[in-house]
């Protein structure tokens, strides 16, 4: 399969939010942890003050804040309230329904993310539950730093053709006023698998505002394109921690731990755990692999499994395992025109090696 998650950032970012070095990145995000603070206020000690330039500033005991466009979002559905809405009215009107709005909410403690420094008044970041688990993007950004340091630098930016005359555009390393994104891969230490070469990779993200979980997804891969579509994936593996109270406590204890043994891993190893996969029966006739593909794997019809099936046996000469039907499925989504259909159908292609895995 082709993953496009890193070709979104890529092609989303603005170049405010692009950083050439792990070093630069985590200089970024430890300066905003370092001006934030996170205190709970209750919501009788919400005030929200319509201001004479045309915004709105929300006050509390701790002093007042001017809320980003995110931290006003999630106030507005704390408050019940439709935030596009609300930012067509005046100061005066929009300050009163997110006020009533917000008195009138069960919730009665609220976790206040707000930052100082810089010009202008001190911002609220974030507004969440009392019980979200905060794990700060400095500690995401410092866990890949201390794996790059421990292997000698080898995880960096994928190489692009541009990336001498244009590097902004080309990392592959974000960090936005409410996330961080970062891809890394190992170019130097390829694995050999059925004669082609497959190199490790893997992408990371965080939220510290609440805007998104935090999640690791590791890989193999035979390629990744100028605009950062990486293509051929195999043994791609997802994990995701949801921001609850435990989040920062299973992040120390499993998201470390997985990197680590990820990264050190020997290639043996990885070559005989995908070879193993790959080489699992599935199927013992034409049939049973049509079943297999229509029931299992979820493809559309039958009739679209029977021309996966052919198109297996015609790349591979069989179509019994679940190597032979991934790279069947795969040949026959590249002559797919429509980009739509032929990503839904690629990604398909790693549920047989899921579901072959298993398999008793």
């Amino acid at each position: 399969m082709n993953d496009y998650t890193v070709s979104r950032q890529w092609a989303s970012r603005p170049d405010d939010e692009r950083f050439l070095s792990i070093d630069a990145l985590r200089e970024h995000v430890s300066g905003r942890k370092d001006r934030s603070r996170d205190s709970l206020i209750t919501t009788d000690g919400i005030e929200v003050i319509p201001s004479q330039d045309g915004s709105i500033s929300i006050g509390t005991d701790d002093g007042s804040f001017e809320p980003t466009n995110w931290s006003f979002s999630q106030l507005c559905r704390i408050a019940g309230a439709p935030s596009n809405y609300l930012a067509t009215l005046s100061p005066e009107n929009a300050s009163a329904c997110l006020e009533e709005g917000l008195q009138n909410t069960k919730r009665h403690d609220h976790r206040f993310l707000s930052a100082n420094g810089g010009e202008g008044r001190p911002t609220l970041r974030a507004v969440t539950s009392p019980t979200y688990g905060r794990i700060w993007d400095l500690d995401v950004v410092d866990e890949v730093m201390k794996l790059n340091e421990l292997h000698g630098g080898r995880w960096h930016i994928p190489s692009a053709s541009y990336q001498g005359s244009d590097p902004l555009r080309a990392t592959t390393l974000y960090a936005s006023d409410r996330d961080v994104f970062m891809f890394l891969v190992d170019e130097e230490n390829p694995i050999d698998f059925k004669g082609e070469e497959l190199k490790r990779g893997f992408f990371v993200y965080n939220s510290e505002t609440g805007a998104r979980t935090f999640g690791l997804c590791l890989m193999l891969y035979r390629r990744v394109c100028d605009n950062r579509i990486i293509w051929g994936v195999e043994e791609r593996r997802e994990f995701e921690i949801r921001h609850t109270r435990n989040a920062p406590a299973r992040f120390d204890a499993e998201i470390t731990k997985t990197l680590r043994e990820y990264s050190e891993s020997s290639t043996s190893l990885a070559i005989e755990h995908l070879t193993r996969a790959s080489e699992r029966l599935v199927a013992k006739d034409r049939e049973e692999a049509v079943e297999f593909m229509y029931d299992r794997v979820g493809l559309s019809s039958k009739e679209l499994a029977r021309k996966v099936v052919a198109r297996a046996e015609e790349e591979e000469g069989d179509f019994r395992t679940a190597y032979q039907l991934t790279n069947g499925l795969t040949a026959y989504a590249r002559e797919i025109p429509f980009t739509n259909e032929r990503v839904s159908l690629e990604r398909k292609a790693s549920k047989v090696i899921e579901l072959a895995q298993a398999r008793n």
